[in-house]
């Protein structure tokens, strides 16, 4: 796409309407190539795109393949969204030990400092309780185990390519 930049603003203003016609499924094409070429957070969107509908139709399977890139990396809002893509059934099979994990793990890395860190911080707690009330106390401490390792391996944007 050249600019990666100016793509992702174009992009943008397709998906919220910003000095253009809202045309999701235009924000849609455009986030797909700049995911192809490597940009992060057009990779996050296209995860969003898949799990709200839109400029695609819903499949959670492929929001959470988007997602999981994203994570990889540590994104905040791709943990939590992962998280509660488990929390509420929408990955088969559900892994509430894993949900549990990718949650604990967005708390852990949230400061507050910035809109999505606030955003988790407010939402985990009640993402975590769908998910403990149906945990026994050894899954739990599976799931704080998973977190810890999860933060260990981490791959820094800039990192090892995709497989």
């Amino acid at each position: 796409m050249g600019n990666l930049e100016a793509g992702f603003q174009l992009a943008d203003m397709h998906r919220r309407g910003l000095g253009t016609a809202r045309d999701p499924a235009r924000a849609f094409a455009l986030f797909t190539e700049l995911a192809h070429e490597g940009e992060v957070v057009a990779e996050y969107d296209l995860g969003v795109s898949y799990e709200f509908d839109n400029g695609v139709p819903i499949d959670y399977d492929q929001a959470a393949t988007w997602y999981r890139l994203v994570a990889r990396h540590g994104s905040l809002p791709a943990l939590f969204s992962l998280g509660a893509l488990h929390a509420h059934d929408r990955i088969v099979p559900r892994d509430d030990v894993e949900g549990l994990a990718l949650l604990l793990e967005a708390s852990a890395r949230a400061t507050g400092e910035d809109p999505a860190s606030s955003f988790v911080l407010q939402h985990q707690p009640a993402q975590a309780r769908l998910l403990t009330e149906h945990m026994s106390p050894a899954d739990i401490a599976q799931a704080h185990a998973r977190a810890a390792e999860r933060e260990r391996t981490i791959v820094p944007l800039g990192g090892p390519e995709r497989d």
